[in-house]
């Protein structure tokens, strides 16, 4: 069975959702998926494609996405990755809030190797918990 990888940053929760709908959905198709955190996902070696969520907040990509992109590199790159991000401008999907996100996303997109699939996704703020 193909083993795949959901990780992801998440500020107050909504990218954890998102991640872990995405692996139901994986797991439903019948791949294997493990969701984590970026922060502990440390080993790639087991998994045959990742697919990397990141918040974006003040129109950046989480810095801990970042981090696990720059650290991770060169393994990203031997196998099918998939990122998504969750930012307010994506609550109207139009094609400049597509091009806005993909502006955002750049220092992200620039420590990827490419990713085969992108997927951007409407925030939501829930201000009693932020």
């Amino acid at each position: 069975m193909r083993r795949v990888l959901v990780a992801y940053a998440s500020r107050y929760g909504s990218t954890a959702e998102v991640a872990r709908e995405i692996a139901s959905v994986l797991t439903g198709a019948g791949l294997s998926v493990d969701v984590m955190p970026v922060e502990q996902a440390r080993d790639l070696s087991p998994y045959e494609a990742i697919v990397l969520g990141t918040a974006v907040r003040m129109e950046k990509p989480l810095k801990a996405t970042l981090t696990f992109a720059t650290e991770h590199r060169r393994e990203l790159g031997r196998r099918p990755l998939a990122l998504f991000s969750l930012g307010a401008h994506m609550r109207t999907d139009t094609p400049e809030n597509r091009d806005r996100t993909r502006q955002h996303l750049a220092p992200l997109l620039a420590a990827l190797p490419r990713p085969i699939l992108m997927g951007f996704f409407g925030g939501k703020v829930d201000y009693g918990r932020i």
